[in-house]
This record gives structure tokens, sequence and C-alpha cells, in this order.
């Protein structure tokens, strides 16, 4: 869990929200491809 002092901090928050994005697009992207290779 992050705490209230790295919440505050822009310099935690903007990486911690780059993370999850990339990681939102890159489980989209690997569902996506699953379900192209399951379509062919």
């Amino acid at each position: 869990m992050l705490n209230l002092l790295e919440l505050a901090n822009p310099m935690s928050v903007i990486p911690y929200l780059l993370a999850s994005f990339i990681a939102r697009s890159v489980g989209a992207a690997m569902l996506t491809t699953i379900g192209i290779s399951q379509k062919i």
C-alpha cells in the first residue's frame, strides 16, 4: 500500500500511474492477441 506521503509526492505518483497504464495496455494487448488466435 502507498502511504499518504508517497501519494502527495508527484514524483511517486507519476511512475505509479505510468506503470498501471502500461500494465493495462499489455493486458489488453494479450487478451486481444488471444482472442484473434482463437478466431483463427
